[in-house]
């Protein structure tokens, strides 16, 4: 579902927007590197309307005895961690602690991991793991530096919402070096774009209704009662 340009494509466009694509008001290092920071807020609007694009995992093994395990270096905010039953089968989520939940498995080790938080630079899994257990944390990515990427290289726009909102940012950087009275007018094209590209992505999963509980709560075995009318979700 990729709507790709390159760095290159994007640039242009955003030139010609502004009525600068054989002016030299900004250098070609100025014009990438403020492709970098629209990228950067694009990133922003997906992530935080919720919108699972950027999603990925990283593997954590577990050491009898260690809880706190280091966060990805690329790591920008968490999704959950889940630990695998068996080596490509089945998985189940860990509970996100509150703070106040810190103690609850104090001076308990090995077995599963059945919940995590968190710390600083860290993971932080309750209580530790047996050595050799797998878990996968699922988080979502800090966004690519392009700032000195070749200029052939992809850049996903994703729908064409955004593909304008790069545009139009893009001439509003260059409408503000050049001081033009125009500007005020890039603005509004660009809060008209972000606007869709939020709606867009909050409206992704048009026609999934919403439960009131997560699978794995449901089902006879759950140990857990639930109303009639409770939500699922």
């Amino acid at each position: 579902m990729a709507r790709s340009f390159t760095i290159a494509q994007l640039i242009t466009k955003g030139r010609r927007r502004c009525d600068q694509e054989n002016r030299d008001i900004l250098s070609a290092a100025e014009w990438q590197e403020e492709l970098n920071t629209v990228f950067g807020d694009f990133h922003g609007l997906l992530t935080d309307a919720g919108m699972r694009y950027y999603e990925t995992e990283a593997t954590i093994t577990g050491v009898a005895g260690t809880q706190d395990y280091a966060l990805p270096a690329d790591f920008l905010a968490t999704i959950g961690v889940d630990y695998e039953q068996s080596t490509g089968g089945q998985r189940t989520e860990l509970t996100s602690f509150l703070a106040q939940e810190r103690n609850v498995f104090t001076g308990s080790t090995g077995g599963q991991s059945l919940a995590y938080s968190l710390i600083g630079q860290n993971v932080r899994l309750y209580p530790a793991p047996a050595t050799g257990q797998t878990y996968y944390h699922i988080y979502v990515p800090q966004p690519a530096d392009i700032s000195a990427s070749a200029t052939s290289t992809s850049v996903d726009v994703v729908t064409p919402g955004g593909e304008a909102f790069f545009i139009w940012s893009l001439a509003l950087a260059g409408g503000v070096k050049e001081e033009s009275d125009m500007v005020p007018y890039y603005e509004r094209q660009v809060d008209r774009h972000r606007a869709r590209v939020v709606e867009w992505a909050m409206q992704r999963e048009l026609y999934t209704p919403k439960r009131r509980h997560v699978a794995s709560d449901r089902g006879s075995n759950s140990g857990v009662d639930r109303d009639e009318g409770d939500y699922l979700y």
